[in-house]
Parts: structure tokens; sequence; C-alpha cells
């Protein structure tokens, strides 16, 4: 389940369907994110869609979990016990 949203554009999307601060042609990939990050109890079901190529951040983004969405573009969040914390929509490289 999301527990917390650090990107005001994913979160407008999330809580009010209102893509408006978002590239319109990532929106229904960031929506499929954001639903799967929502319904899943473990990060298998994340694993398993290599286009999203799920993997583990280091350095200053250690313990966070990273999500390609297009470009450079990722979705990168905290996972802990079923639980999406601080899910952010940043380029990091």
């Amino acid at each position: 389940m999301i527990v917390s949203i650090r990107h005001k554009g994913l979160r407008l999307l999330w809580e009010k369907g209102d893509a408006s601060k978002l590239p319109a042609a990532q929106v229904p990939k960031l929506l499929f994110i954001l639903d799967t990050l929502d319904t899943m109890v473990s990060l298998e079901p994340l694993a398993s869609l290599a286009s999203l190529r799920l993997h583990p951040l280091t350095g200053m983004y250690k313990g966070f979990w990273s999500l390609h969405v297009s470009g450079n573009y990722r979705v990168i969040f905290v996972y802990d016990e079923g639980d999406v914390y601080l899910v952010n929509y940043l380029d990091y490289h």
C-alpha cells in the first residue's frame, strides 16, 4: 500500500486524477506503476515485469528501489513489509 508520495505531480495524479504536472505520454505507465505499488504485498510482481527493470539503489539513494519509466526517468520508493514510502519521480542519472 502506498503510504507517502513525495513528487507533487504523482501525488496529484494518485489522489485527484490530475495529470497536469506530468508528461502526458508517461501518465499511463505511471498510473500502472502506482496501482501496482498500492496493491502489491511483495516486490515479486514488480520483479516479474522486465520492462520496469526493478533494482535496488546505492549511494545517496541506498534503501530505495527503482522502476524504469522512460529514458532516464524513474519512479523510486522505499519498500517495507508491504508498505511503500517516499514515492518519487525523477531523473537521478
